[in-house]
């Protein structure tokens, strides 16, 4: 027999040798009582183990009383004595023997000679009873009064003490035909409860007294839910405090619940990785984390929380995972039929604004691996709104390697190498001119126009020979637009072909706004090696044109913007000229025609 924590093994041995044996022995049987409990709540009651624990427990305790005589139980809250020896002690809630009868007011359990296996029978049914899940308000003593039991005596705290009186311990027989309520355990109750009843054995009563001592000394006895002997306090004023604090406390409550329930599940995953990130976690910990986080940063990504993905790159990062990498995170999303990459964009088209521009942050901290995916939405979104901020991220991501953009000039879709042009001229810089120059012949006019315009952001020494190439065969609106740029600056080779553009035979036939732009260039680039061709131009004589007068006026604008002192030179002959066509063309530049340009 074990003996309880804290008390000398050997004390029991104290004991006389017939008392020693019988509190074994009673040990024994209560240890029994416990599996035959246990058992017969696992299994049916037609169970053969079941049937057979029942028929050995009732077959021992009828060996035990008739050799020791009477046997007396007493529980306190998670242990069971016989006399002052502890016999069975708690090791879990779930294997307390003693907290179903403490619980019901049940202080000391006698079984008397000649028990029939029958009561054994009915006594185990009723424990099982008030310990069955779901159980209803039945206690323990009133099932055992009523099954009028001849060979069990019990004591309990009596249901109709009062907690400011001194009550009595009252014992049941199945002899006693009154019935009571059930008991609410008091300890005072169980310390001074006197016996009721039919007669009773000497030896049961000199248990009953010494159980009843052994009781007295708790000085704390829970009962379910409060602790036996606590003064009482006023009810009625504890009861008004509640009432009066219950609306505040449930609208506070209700609101807690609220706001927590508005959390995603994805940021409060995040919140709490967080948490444990800063608890001070070890290497081994950041990789167990570093492949669980881009679970959450798809959950995120996909479901358009921005702010949530942010969060776990920045925790990737502290992670110093090889196991992770932006550049295969990216790849991921490029794949074909990606549910990630459709819901992303799917969403970010539906958020307003200040959604976009949390995306647009996401994306600047996801790095130029993310560049193919980020082109990927530019390339399917339906929504400007989305595509122009975005074409500027991703012009920053490119920015120092713009030949990932290479693959997107080749796509069969013009307006996706449209956009891909758009952000080489975000991207600027001579780097950009070779890549142009693969579709500066596309046959859609918007890409031409597009190349033209990101041209002027890749600086005119570097784009010069390109926009020179785009002006063979180039429409009015391509021709005006490159001669537009190649007029930022003197260029002799420059005028040289806008000369050869007006002595050309079909340079009558050109529509009237490239005959402008011609002129235009041609006084912006020119200089004294322009002069010459210039003063053949104004003094050249064309018989069937009807424009004549129109060109030579033109001619003399170029001059005055040349401004020169060759040009002026030239300007003040032709002012004195015979040829009266020449003489009115210079005299009106002479005063101020040149600002009508």
């Amino acid at each position: 027999m074990a003996a309880r924590d804290g008390q000398d093994a050997d004390q029991v041995h104290e004991q006389a040798p017939e008392e020693a044996a019988a509190t074994r022995s009673a040990a024994a049987w209560v240890n029994q009582l416990a599996r035959t409990l246990k058992t017969c709540r696992l299994y049916d009651a037609g169970n053969p183990t079941v049937v057979r624990f029942r028929e050995e427990l009732a077959s021992a305790l009828k060996v035990l009383v008739g050799e020791h005589g009477a046997l007396t139980v007493r529980f306190t809250s998670s242990e069971v004595f016989e006399g002052e020896w502890p016999i069975y002690e708690a090791r879990s809630r779930e294997d307390n023997l003693a907290a179903p009868f403490f619980r019901d007011g049940i202080r000391t359990l006698t079984f008397g000679e000649g028990i029939e296996p029958a009561e054994v029978e009915e006594f185990l049914d009723q424990v099982l009873r008030v310990t069955a899940r779901g159980a209803g308000e039945e206690d323990l003593v009133t099932l055992l009064w009523d099954a009028q039991l001849v060979h069990l005596d019990m004591t309990y705290v009596s249901a109709q003490a009062d907690g400011d009186e001194e009550t009595t311990r009252q014992t049941h027989s199945s002899a006693n035909t009154s019935t009571s309520p059930a008991p609410w355990p008091r300890e005072a109750a169980a310390s001074t409860a006197a016996s009721a009843g039919g007669a009773r054995p000497e030896g049961d009563a000199t248990a009953a007294t010494a159980a009843g001592s052994a009781e007295a000394m708790d000085t704390e006895v829970r009962s379910d839910d409060w602790v036996a002997g606590h003064a009482v306090g006023d009810l009625e004023r504890a009861w008004q405090e509640l009432e009066a604090s219950a609306p505040a406390e449930v609208w506070r409550f209700n609101r807690q619940q609220a706001a927590e329930r508005e959390i995603p599940n994805i940021t409060a995953a995040v919140r709490l990785v967080g948490d444990c990130m800063d608890s001070g976690v070890t290497a081994p910990d950041r990789d167990v984390f570093a492949t669980y986080l881009p679970r959450l940063l798809r959950e995120a990504v996909g479901n358009g929380s921005w702010d949530d993905a942010r969060a776990v790159l920045g925790l990737l990062a502290r992670c110093e995972s090889e196991a992770w990498s932006l550049e295969a995170f990216g790849q991921e999303l490029m794949a074909p039929g990606n549910p990630i990459s459709a819901g992303a964009r799917h969403r970010l088209e539906q958020q307003p604004m200040a959604g976009i521009q949390q995306f647009l942050t996401m994306a600047r901290e996801l790095g130029p691996g993310a560049v193919e995916w980020l082109m990927n939405i530019v390339a399917d979104s339906e929504q400007q709104r989305v595509r122009r901020p975005l074409a500027r991220v991703v012009a920053e991501l490119c920015k120092d390697n713009p030949e990932r953009l290479a693959p997107w000039l080749a796509d069969e879709r013009w307006y996706v190498v449209r956009n891909a042009a758009h952000i080489l001229g975000f991207v600027g810089g001579p780097g950009i001119v070779g890549l142009l120059r693969a579709v500066a012949r596309h046959p859609e006019l918007r890409v031409r126009q597009e190349v033209v315009a990101s041209l002027a952001n890749a600086g005119l020494a570097a784009a010069r020979d390109l926009l020179v190439e785009m002006l063979q065969g180039a429409d009015t609106r391509i021709f005006c637009a490159v001669l537009h740029l190649l007029a930022a600056e003197r260029n002799r080779d420059i005028a040289r072909l806008m000369l050869g553009f007006m002595a050309a035979p079909e340079f009558a036939e050109r529509p009237m706004e490239e005959q402008r732009a011609i002129y235009l260039t041609l006084g912006s680039t020119g200089d004294d090696d322009a002069v010459p061709g210039l003063e053949a131009e104004l003094l050249r004589t064309k018989w069937f044109s009807q424009n004549q007068d129109q060109h030579r006026q033109a001619v003399v604008r170029c001059l005055v913007r040349i401004g020169t002192p060759l040009a002026q030179q030239l300007l003040e002959r032709a002012a004195q000229s015979k040829n009266a066509a020449v003489r009115k063309a210079a005299q009106g530049a002479s005063r101020g025609g040149a600002a009508h340009e």
